[in-house]
């Protein structure tokens, strides 16, 4: 039986598929692990180096106040040492200044006793205040040139210029405090739409990295909902998913997108919860401020709603233009619940519109049934920014940026007329401040005329050198008392100097004793002999050259890079959990496809635990997997494999193969058994043939090449490593797929139809052929009747070895042919007779009383059945002799 063979293959094929699935499971685990492997390596390193970056942060704060009290502690003392000095020459100073005074005063004395000197020395007075209020008309003046040429008034005025443009002043102020706040409007103005327009750059930028990051047209916070619902319970993107994310306008009815859109916009922002996240999501909705809205349905595991509509709708309906996510479990659900809830008659047709139970325009227009119509045209009522259909947000991505891109020129443009005011107002308020000031600071002319000042002052300086010219002795003491001045001052100058540099060097010192005090409470806050930092300055470069100068500039550099280091490592370390986090997720809960393939693979790592601080049972998994597991499935699989490739597909073979030579064989021996049998005598004897040719069938043609592909080439499978994994799977696993198919396999696995068979007649005296009988169509019913017996015969004479001489007592050769002669004639019946002789049969004959003529030569014996009146049957057994003689008595019986 060919099927118990493919059975007995089949099975060993179970257990290789079994064993493959094992080692597709383990790749595809550990494909999916080797990421969480290498992202936990990363996590751990950063982790590590975090840990080394902190302690580097808190032995930091050790070594630099151990350091700063160190370098301040020597500040202090260098800086005391340095007061010391400079107080030391002070007192030097005032002994030099007490000499320089004396000699100075008597000097003075001996100049004021002189009556020309008297008159010398309040003329000098006189001219000094001329000359003070001459330089300070003249910078008085260079002020006031310096605002006037600002505000376009004339230098060097006049008197009458001067008052002219302090009166223009005056008028150009009221001007001012006129026309500023419609400018200052205009600058507020246009400050506040560059904000708007920053809001909504950075809202667009916000939404376009929120769409690259969920894959659809749906984002905002109704997205983040979604987000934290499926992190908190567990579940994932595609076991949750909006509505909107299930359905898609087609690319051929753009013109209805935003009539479409604002139909199904509430729906499409629906979420789908199925019945194994529905109490998780209940508690997690219920127990949260979720901080915004979600809507959601239940969708049960036993949903079908397909018989809900049967119709079929025209192309202009809007269940038409859309598609379907048919990879999702819910895309009946949604496709139902669309036609169910919103096949709107898409039309502009407006007398459609009205006929119509539910219809919808290109404009929005809406017509819901029961007399009810809607048409939203308010500006952001849906605008195309907020569609939420589709699986593929590459369009909105790209609607976005091309937002982005206006609204940033929009707001370079608003940006220069902004600056273009703000310029204005700058320029205004400084002629302002400049005007209020030539008022203020030059009420008269008087403060700027420097010329009368300086005629008092050149009259004063002649009448000085005509009294000096008439007495030397005053000149000479005007001459020392002028060295002894200049000593004085430059003695008082060094001595201020000197006060100075005590005062800058206390402050150092305070500045100093504050570092020390800092540093010093800092220490002894810190636990003693807890941090080593005898290395700290080895370690770190940076700190080699510091002293007390760029301490602090040193410290804030340091501290300022290791907390970047902390802050950057401590983000990554953030990214690289919520990664981990998500991979290990979806490896715990794998996508349906996966849980279709490997079924047993939930059960595999159900003691996960999706901590992320756990995630070294992930690695062990991975390693186990990598070192153990997958070279074991691979043994198994291996040695299964040997088997069948070595036995199973051999034997699977040997069989069709026995069973073709097997029919060969009996052909030939069926032919033996012909070849003794007479089938026609006159005009001469001949003999029958039975011939056998391989079938021309594409089906049978197509199995003997899976077979012949499934043989093993031991030689080329062990060339390479894989030989044998790669011949399984190029020959041995396409067949057994295809043999699965129990249609295929039952017109192929019967190696008696990959034959055609046809009889051939050959003279018995040359064994010349004389006819082929491919068919019996052209026969009449006599020679099919010969040509079957002939056959018939040879074939019972093979089976139960009737060639003999048919006298042994051990040999049943008995037949019955029941109405063998009807329909044919004496000579067919007298061949049939003869066939039974040649084979040394026992015949029983059954025929109706009107052909027994045709057999009663050749039998010895006869039980004749009666029936007589429709009720009784009487049987009555004779030899031939005896029938003979009462023929008449028994054949006119009603028989």
């Amino acid at each position: 039986d060919a099927e118990d063979e493919y059975k007995t293959l089949d099975e060993s094929f179970a257990t290789l598929m079994s064993a493959k699935r094992n080692i597709e499971k383990a790749q595809e685990q550990i494909k999916q692990l080797k990421p969480i492997d290498e992202l936990a390596e990363k996590f751990n390193t950063e982790k590590e180096i975090l840990t080394q970056l902190e302690n580097k942060r808190d032995t930091s704060l050790y070594w630099f106040a151990e350091k700063g009290k160190e370098l301040s502690e020597n500040e202090k003392e260098r800086l005391t040492a340095d007061i010391k000095e400079s107080n030391s020459k002070i007192k030097e100073l005032k002994s030099q200044h007490s000499d320089l005074q004396t000699k100075f005063n008597k000097v003075q004395v001996q100049i004021q006793k002189d009556e020309v000197g008297q008159q010398i020395e309040g003329l000098k007075t006189e001219k000094a205040n001329a000359d003070a209020e001459t330089t300070n008309r003249k910078k008085q003046l260079e002020s006031y040139n310096t605002i006037a040429s600002s505000v376009g008034f004339k230098k060097n005025p006049s008197k009458k210029i001067f008052q002219e443009s302090l009166n223009s002043a005056k008028t150009s102020i009221k001007e001012i405090k006129k026309g500023r706040p419609i400018l200052e409007k205009r600058f507020y103005d246009l400050k506040a739409e560059i904000d708007t327009i920053d809001k909504s750059i950075n809202d667009a930028v916000d939404t376009v990295a929120s769409l690259r990051d969920t894959g659809n047209n749906i984002t905002g916070r109704v997205s983040e909902i979604r987000n934290e619902i499926i992190d908190a319970i567990g579940a994932t993107k595609e076991d949750i998913p909006f509505v909107g994310e299930l359905i898609a306008i087609k690319d051929t009815e753009t013109a209805w997108e935003l009539a479409i859109e604002k139909a199904l916009h509430s729906f499409g922002l629906k979420l789908l919860v199925p019945d194994k996240f529905y109490d998780a999501v209940n508690k997690y909705v219920n127990q949260t401020n979720l901080k915004g809205k979600i809507s959601y349905e239940r969708i049960r595991s036993s949903f079908s709603i397909k018989n809900l509509s049967q119709q079929d709708y025209g192309d202009d309906f809007l269940v038409n233009k859309l598609d379907f996510k048919t990879t999702s479990l819910y895309h009946e659900w949604v496709e139902q619940n669309v036609i169910a809830r919103f096949n709107f008659l898409c039309t502009d047709d407006m007398s459609a519109f009205a006929k119509a139970e539910k219809a919808i325009t290109s404009k929005g227009l809406t017509k819901y049934g029961r007399g009810r119509h809607e048409k939203d045209d308010r500006k952001f009522s849906l605008s195309k920014e907020r569609y939420v259909l589709g699986w593929d947000n590459t369009a909105k991505i790209s609607y976005w940026r091309t937002q982005v891109k206006q609204l940033r020129e929009e707001k370079t443009l608003l940006e220069s007329q902004y600056n273009t005011v703000e310029n204005e107002l700058t320029v205004l308020d400084t002629k302002r401040d400049h005007l209020n000031d030539l008022i203020k600071l030059f009420p008269s002319f008087d403060v700027i005329d420097w010329s009368t000042s300086a005629k008092t002052s050149e009259a004063l300086k002649k009448r000085i050198e005509n009294l000096k010219k008439s007495n030397n002795k005053i000149k000479a003491l005007e001459d020392e008392r002028d060295i002894l001045q200049d000593e004085l001052d430059n003695n008082t100058k060094e001595r201020d100097n000197i006060l100075k540099h005590i005062g800058k060097v206390e402050a150092q010192i305070e500045t100093a004793k504050k570092l020390y005090d800092e540093n010093n409470a800092l220490l002894a806050s810190l636990p003693v002999h807890q941090i080593d930092i005898s290395d700290f300055e080895v370690d770190n470069d940076s700190i080699k050259t510091i002293s007390y100068a760029n301490f602090e500039a040193t410290k804030t550099a340091f501290q300022k890079e290791n907390i970047g280091q902390i802050t950057t490592l401590t983000d990554s370390i953030g990214k690289l959990e919520k990664s981990l986090g998500d991979k290990m997720r979806v490896f715990k809960h794998p996508l349906e496809t996966i849980r279709n393939r490997f079924p047993s693979w939930e059960s595999d790592v159900s003691s996960l635990s999706l901590k992320v601080d756990l995630v070294s049972a992930f690695q062990e998994k991975y390693i186990s997997l990598k070192d153990e597991a997958l070279p074991d499935y691979k043994k198994r699989f291996d040695s299964y494999l040997e088997e069948t490739l070595t036995n199973k597909v051999g034997e699977f073979n040997e069989f069709f193969d026995s069973w073709s030579e097997e029919i060969k064989e009996n052909v030939s021996a069926l032919n033996a058994s012909l070849r003794q049998i007479d089938f026609e005598t006159v005009p001469q004897t001949t003999y029958i043939q039975l011939v056998a040719k391989p079938k021309k069938n594409e089906l049978i043609g197509e199995f003997k090449e899976y077979l012949l592909k499934a043989i093993p080439n031991f030689k080329e499978m062990h060339s390479t490593v894989d030989g044998k994994r790669v011949h399984f799977e190029n020959a041995i696993e396409p067949f057994i797929k295809k043999l699965r198919d129990f249609e295929w396999r039952s017109k192929v696995m019967d190696v008696r139809t990959w034959y055609e068979y046809k009889a051939e007649e050959f003279y018995r005296e040359d064994d010349s052929k004389k006819k082929t009988y491919e068919g019996m169509g052209q026969l009449s019913g006599g020679e099919k009747a010969q040509l079957t017996y002939t056959v018939l015969g040879s074939a019972i004479a093979y089976q139960f070895g009737l060639t003999k001489t048919g006298t042994e007592s051990d040999s049943f050769r008995f037949i019955a042919i029941d109405e063998a002669f009807k329909a044919q004639d004496s000579k067919k019946a007298n061949y049939l007779i003869n066939l039974c002789k040649q084979l040394h049969l026992q015949l029983l004959v059954v025929t109706p009383s009107d052909n027994i003529d045709i057999v009663e030569d050749h039998i010895s014996f006869v039980h004749f059945a009666s029936r007589k009146n429709d009720r009784n049957s009487w049987l009555y057994d004779m030899t031939i002799e005896q029938f003979q003689e009462e023929r008449e008595k028994y054949v006119t019986e009603e028989v």
